[in-house]
């Protein structure tokens, strides 16, 4: 199936995490840091959206924050489903072939972004043709779970967080210092998105479907 989809309103900010906790991740007091660690919270919160598979709508970066999307679908033939190409949707109009669907012509599945089109309230196969779909996707309170993941990828950025990878580490003090560590991996195959991490981040990646 054809599908575009363009951005409407973008978010006014990519981050997942508020000055409060950038600065608490990072181990900074004050604000004299400020503009280093929202840069460092962007970073994290586009690394995260492109590992969770968010569509690009245009040269906007993708994000997990809200944004107001249109998604015109073009389908060859009918099918029975619309996949959105974001997911956790709110507010959200469909237009059918010119002609604008009441809210209970059409069922929403607003956390997997799955549309299904509805008559008499059963499903049905949407129409061949052009529909457009407007709607708001992404977080406008970012989860907890979704913020303690970009909160510790903030604190390994910046070296204030203990590295997830480091296994067992003995320090030998007589004599000269010895120092040994075990890391679960090699550590210079250490990369930003551990497995612990992803294991959080798999309820917000996008499937694909066919």
């Amino acid at each position: 199936m054809k599908t575009a989809l363009s951005l409407i309103t973008a978010a006014s900010d990519r981050g997942l995490l508020p000055i409060e906790d950038l600065r608490a991740a990072a181990g900074v007091t004050g604000n004299g840091e400020d503009a280093r660690l929202q840069k460092a919270g962007v970073a994290v919160a586009d690394t995260i959206a492109r590992w969770c598979g968010v569509a690009q709508a245009g040269i906007s970066p993708p994000t997990l924050r809200r944004e107001t999307l249109e998604q015109t679908f073009w389908p060859a033939q009918c099918h029975m489903q619309l996949v959105m190409a974001r997911r956790f949707v709110g507010t959200i109009s469909v237009i059918e072939k010119g002609v604008s669907l009441p809210a209970e012509e059409f069922s929403l599945d607003a956390a997997a972004g799955l549309l299904l089109r509805l008559r008499g309230g059963e499903p049905c196969e949407w129409a061949c043709g052009a529909i457009k779909v407007t709607y708001q996707a992404g977080f406008e309170e970012v989860p907890t779970d979704l913020a303690q993941v970009a909160s510790e990828m903030v604190s390994r950025r910046l070296g204030t967080a203990r590295d997830p990878m480091l296994k067992r580490r003995r320090v030998d003090v007589p004599g000269v210092e010895e120092v040994e560590e075990e890391f679960w991996v090699d550590a210079n195959a250490a990369v930003d998105i551990t497995p612990d991490m992803a294991a959080v981040l798999l309820a917000y990646r996008t499937p694909v479907f066919g």
